[in-house]
């Protein structure tokens, strides 16, 4: 039940929403549990215990990443993929790889139906995207000094410019000054 609320009501936290902060989010998490189980939780202990369960899950999943140990049980893992993927801090909605483009459709409001997942290749991808990618080019690190070369030596000669000009401005006016006083 925990899981299930967190996932239903993550995104309705924030100004002008459900729930200002997390905090006043976990309070109501703890009355609904205090209500429906006849307990004393705080809204600190809803918060931890979801801690503890992710702690728990990151762990079994590097357990089982790890070659030659067991195969550790995830517990809740459904409800925790689910929060995941409405989640957009958790998975951003587009990852580039080697094999592709990995795009993640899902709702901004929150909702207990399945988000669904889309995966396609570059050579998959319609020429009439509404996500715009941008060729970005990777400059080497002399290019990069070059760069910052010139910006500074053009930098300098402006100052050099400026500095000229003041002082013929100052060496006209006591020109001037010389003429007039004879």
């Amino acid at each position: 039940m925990l899981l299930d609320l967190y996932e239903q009501w993550m995104g309705q936290v924030g100004p002008l929403k459900k729930f200002k902060t997390k905090k006043v989010m976990w309070v109501n998490i703890a009355e609904r549990i205090n209500k429906y189980f006849h307990t004393g939780k705080t809204g600190l202990q809803c918060e931890n215990r979801y801690k503890t369960v992710l702690k728990r899950k990151k762990a079994a999943v590097e357990n089982n990443m790890t070659s030659g140990s067991s195969r550790a049980l995830v517990r809740f893992e459904n409800e925790l993929n689910k929060i995941s993927a409405s989640d957009d801090s958790i998975q951003p909605e587009v990852t580039g790889s080697s094999r592709g483009v990995t795009i993640i459709k899902r709702k901004r409001e929150t909702s207990l139906s399945e988000e669904p997942v889309a995966e396609c290749s570059s050579d998959d991808m319609p020429s009439t995207s509404h996500t715009p990618q941008q060729k970005t080019k990777n400059k080497t690190i002399q290019e990069t000094l070059l760069q910052i070369f010139e910006v500074k030596e053009k930098a300098r000669e402006r100052r050099h410019r400026e500095k000229l000009q003041l002082i013929k401005q100052i060496l006209g006016k006591e020109n001037l000054e010389e003429n007039v006083s004879k």
